[in-house]
């Protein structure tokens, strides 16, 4: 159901590798709790690992280092984060 992050990040890394960083926005959501689950799916989840570290910091505390150390440069990552954002969200000129 939910891709893991390992395979995100190899994602990630790869879009950057072949020049993407321009049309990518890093950005994650996060909730409270899962109860649009039923338990049993909650419980399959759970034992898959898919929703293991659920936080909302999530993005910066685990996903932009490991990013960094699979070679994202600071610049990318400030695309991403900020200019991309910012081009997206300014009217046409």
């Amino acid at each position: 159901m939910y891709l893991p992050i390992e395979k995100r990040n190899a994602t990630v890394l790869a879009l950057l590798e072949r020049g993407h960083v321009e049309q990518m926005h890093l950005s994650m959501d996060s909730c409270g709790s899962i109860d649009y689950f039923n338990e049993a799916a909650t419980a399959a989840l759970i034992e898959q690992g898919a929703i293991h570290d659920w936080d909302p910091a999530l993005l910066h505390e685990q996903i932009v280092p490991s990013l960094k150390e699979g070679g994202m440069t600071d610049e990318q990552l400030e695309t991403m984060l900020v200019g991309n954002t910012r081009r997206w969200l300014s009217p046409a000129a």
